[in-house]
């Protein structure tokens, strides 16, 4: 049986990122060296970034960011997680219920649930100090595209620990904005916190389950799925 339920996204960022900078446009003339020397000293017009907080939640993260004007620049950050078991799972615990004081009315067990996922999201952003570009205080707008792929055995009866085993995906778009601000450490190197922002969107998850199902099967998935809606 495959069943759909539509959800919403919403999410906070504290993002901490270490970047790296080089100017690979200033390819200098010899016959207009002079001129374009002191150019080729200004703030780096391209940045590569490593996320190191994603990592908490075995998820890797690379952004690259490119200079367009004084103020404005645009960019892109892809992300990928193997498939797994879940981060942090003592919050999601919170958010469900304890399923070991009260089984039969728990609506989602973490511990049953494996997933991967991969996403890339463009995005726009301008600084708002006197400085140029990649320093000081910034404001970032941007869309997201996200593929997850899980696992989940679905409890079916608690007193016989019955299973079925669910395979599911995901594919969200969203779109949202946060702030930030970044500060150079060195010549080509800087630290860029990402402070607080949120993202807001929908998409559709699949769940399947591959074998044969008797009505109450079917019901209980059904439930399932709207609990998780």
């Amino acid at each position: 049986i495959k069943m759909k339920s539509n959800f919403i996204i919403l999410a906070f960022l504290f993002f901490t990122w270490i970047g790296y900078a080089q100017d690979i446009d200033s390819i200098l003339d010899e016959a207009s060296f002079n001129a374009e020397i002191e150019n080729s000293k200004a703030t780096a017009r391209n940045q590569v970034k490593v996320n190191l907080a994603t990592l908490f939640w075995k998820t890797g993260s690379l952004s690259y960011e490119r200079q367009l004007s004084k103020r404005w620049t645009i960019g892109i950050t892809a992300n990928y997680r193997p498939k797994g078991t879940a981060s942090f799972k003592s919050q999601i615990h919170d958010v469900f219920g304890n399923k070991y004081k009260s089984y039969r009315d728990y609506a989602f067990d973490v511990d049953q649930l494996e997933y991967g996922n991969w996403s890339i999201s463009p995005e726009v952003k301008i600084y708002l100090g006197k400085s140029s570009a990649f320093k000081g205080f910034y404001i970032a707008g941007f869309v997201k595209y996200e593929a997850i792929d899980l696992d989940y055995d679905l409890p079916i009866e608690f007193d016989v620990h019955a299973i079925v085993p669910l395979d599911g995906s995901l594919n969200p778009w969203s779109g949202g904005v946060y702030i930030g601000y970044q500060w150079k450490l060195g010549q080509n190197w800087y630290l860029d916190w990402q402070i607080i922002g949120g993202n807001f969107g929908g998409g559709t998850l699949d769940v399947s389950a591959y074998q044969p199902l008797t009505e109450y099967e079917q019901e209980q998935i059904k439930e399932f799925a709207a609990d998780i809606q």
